[in-house]
């Protein structure tokens, strides 16, 4: 959540079409050109834009608000099509005036009413073409009543009573779907969990699936894990530090409504959990959406996800989604590409930008919300971006055939606080591309009962020894069995067999160049340093890749720049 990550540092300081399909390897960049048509790319405001002619005005947003089921008062931003012969404020509607609805719902929102943001510009894309859009805002935040409770049973109600309020409304056509990003792309998995029957579809743009997963990753803690609730999203958003003046003046108002336990056992769970990596207690179980999704949800799913996003790692989004895709009643697509916490059509956010987003995002709803037998039939794969930039098509992802290649080392020493051990190939005889979750196979050796944290990173080291990092892992040793709710006991000097899995990674790796894997106990990425910077021992070491082969034609790899992936 980039917005997090601003917080953070105050506080320290569809797709349809693209037809193709395994082993095609087609350029899609190309296929966009041609598809949208260069005359018809609107980069106006540096994103995309839908080509198709807009129908209506917008009209002004207007404030709403409805009881939920503990009698919190949730606030909503409505927005209206100017479309003739529609009175909005009548009671009963006719047909032609019943319209899908598309809710973003987060913290962000003020007042509501606000139209244009920097999260998708849905009221400009959708409105204008015959939708009406909802901005939620979560309880405790913006002008709804409540305390900040930061993703909690009563906040995931209060979505599920939202999406009912949405289709019950006269100008609605009882079809409702969610998009948004970071919180905003988490509150659709949390609507999905709920199984409402009048949710058709979702697209959750680096979403988090499951908040323990996201925090713990294997044991270890992010540096936001002890505060995330109770500083940043309490602290930020529900004492209104960051509003504008009206919603910060209601905030203001109601700043005893934050007087909450859920706040209280955040804080004690959050520095517990970043203590020991366990994440097992209610407070973090019950914002893991996972099983509630296989289990309630009846509809479908486009989930986006940057492969190099720091906030929201992509290992929230892949593997799961097999687990989606496997599940008979949710059809699932996937964008992954090479950007972090951003969009897929932003020019400064994005090297390969997907001008098509905008028309593949209203196609999507048009087919699903407005059931438009005209919208073309989604084209229910992966698009994957490699790490040159290229798109290409796959059945799922990871692909089925990506095979596990074993790359043994000499790796072996101690990693302990500042003192890493690496190991550097010989220069491949091929290219190769990696597409899934690498790991390192390693015996470590704890010098304590806690053992720490361990971290790996690979790098593609270029011809003329300029690096470039291509993934990372890490992996508290307490729970070298896996998970992050059962840690086993340790014994000093006893070695464990055991793996890190790095994040999910779609790399090219060119002929010539070599791989260096690298272990230590330094942190990366938005988790510190180990706790505990004592010894382990380290050898037996593995690389093991999920290896593809592709018959596209590839381009030479480009020396990495410095809005690549992190350079060395």
């Amino acid at each position: 959540m980039s917005e997090v990550k601003v917080a953070l540092l105050a506080v320290a300081m569809l797709t349809m079409g693209l037809s193709g399909c395994i082993g095609t390897g087609e350029d899609l960049e190309e296929q966009r050109v041609d598809d949208v048509g260069e005359d018809a790319v609107d980069s106006t405001n540096g994103w995309s834009t839908p080509t198709e002619p807009r129908r209506y005005e917008i009209l002004p947003g207007i404030e709403a608000s409805f009881t939920s089921f503990d009698d919190t008062e949730i606030s909503v931003g409505v927005f209206l099509p100017d479309k003739p012969a529609c009175d909005w404020n009548a009671s009963e509607q006719p047909e032609e005036c019943q319209l899908p609805v598309v809710i973003d719902a987060g913290p962000y929102w003020g007042d509501g009413e606000e139209d244009k943001s920097f999260r998708p510009p849905l009221v400009e894309w959708l409105v204008p073409r015959g939708y009406a859009v909802l901005h939620m805002s979560v309880r405790g935040t913006g002008e709804s009543g409540g305390c900040m409770e930061f993703m909690s049973q009563a906040e995931q109600a209060d979505v599920d009573e939202t999406i009912t309020w949405a289709a019950k409304q006269a100008w609605s056509n009882g079809n409702v779907g969610m998009m948004g990003r970071s919180y905003d792309g988490t509150t659709p998995l949390m609507g999905a969990a709920s199984g409402n029957e009048n949710l058709e579809t979702i697209v959750p743009i680096s979403g988090v699936f499951s908040v323990p997963d996201l925090m713990f990753k294997n044991g270890t803690s992010e540096t936001r894990g002890p505060i995330m609730h109770s500083v940043v999203y309490w602290g930020l958003f529900g004492m209104g530090a960051i509003y504008g003046a009206e919603a910060a003046d209601f905030r203001a108002e109601h700043w005893a409504e934050q007087a909450c336990e859920e706040v209280v056992v955040g804080q004690a769970q959050g520095g517990y959990a970043t203590a020991t990596g366990d994440a097992s207690d209610e407070y973090w179980q019950v914002r893991d959406f996972t099983e509630p999704i296989l289990e309630n949800y009846n509809g479908s799913v486009w989930v986006v996800h940057g492969m190099q996003d720091w906030n929201v790692n992509p290992s929230q989004a892949i593997p799961f989604y097999q687990a989606m895709e496997e599940d008979p009643d949710i059809e699932t697509k996937a964008w992954f590409g090479q950007w972090d916490h951003a969009y897929p059509d932003r020019v400064d956010e994005h090297r390969n930008v997907r001008w098509d987003w905008a028309d593949r995002t209203l196609a999507w709803f048009d087919h699903y919300l407005k059931e438009d037998e005209q919208a073309p039939t989604p084209d229910l794969t992966v698009e994957v971006e490699d790490s040159l930039y290229v798109w290409r098509t796959e059945d799922t992802y990871p692909p089925e055939d990506a095979e596990p290649t074993t790359h043994e080392t000499d790796l072996s020493g101690t990693v302990a606080a500042n003192n890493a051990v690496s190991w550097t190939s010989e220069p491949l005889d091929e290219n190769v591309r990696v597409a899934g979750l690498p790991s390192v196979e390693v015996t470590a050796t704890p010098t304590t009962t806690e053992g720490g944290w361990v971290f790996a990173e690979l790098y593609d080291v270029y011809p003329d020894g300029v690096s470039m990092r291509v993934g990372w892992g890490a992996l508290n040793l307490a729970y070298h069995e896996g998970g992050n709710t059962d840690p086993a006991t340790l014994t000093p000097g006893q070695p464990i067999e055991t793996e890190i899995t790095f994040e999910p990674m779609d790399a090219h790796i060119g002929e010539d160049h070599r791989l260096r894997l690298v272990l230590h106990k330094d942190g990366v990425e938005d988790i510190p340093q180990s706790p505990d910077p004592s010894p382990v021992t380290v050898d037996d070491v593995n690389l093991v890749m999920p290896q593809i082969d592709r018959d596209e034609t590839l381009a030479e790899p480009t020396p990495p720049g410095l809005n690549d992936m992190e350079v060395r």
